[in-house]
C-alpha cells in the first residue's frame, strides 16, 4: 500500500462514473478528504451517475461540486476554497 499523509485532500474528477465512484469509496475508507467534480453529462444516463454518488452525500469527508472540468473559474474556486492554510 502507498503511504499517504494522514490529512490528504483529494480532488476526483468524474467521480460519479464507474471508476471514479470506486476510487472515492476507497479513499473515504482510508479516511481521506475527498472533493468530487462532475458535470453529470449525458455520455451515459446521468441518473445512473447520481445513484453512484448517493451513498456518499452524507459522508463527513465528501463534498460534491457540480461543474465541468473545462470551467477554469469553477476550478479556481475549488482550489481556493480547499487550499491548505
Amino acid at each position: 500500500m502507498i503511504e499517504r499523509p494522514l490529512e490528504m485532500k483529494v480532488l476526483v474528477t468524474g467521480r460519479a462514473g464507474f471508476i471514479g465512484s470506486h476510487l472515492v469509496e476507497r479513499l473515504l475508507k482510508e479516511g481521506q478528504e475527498v472533493r468530487c467534480l462532475d458535470n453529470f453529462n449525458d455520455y451515459y444516463n446521468p441518473e445512473l451517475k447520481r445513484n453512484n454518488i448517493r451513498s456518499f452525500l452524507s459522508e463527513r469527508n465528501f463534498k460534491l461540486v457540480e461543474a465541468d472540468i473545462l470551467d477554469k473559474d469553477a476550478l479556481k474556486r475549488i482550489f481556493e476554497k480547499h487550499e491548505k492554510p
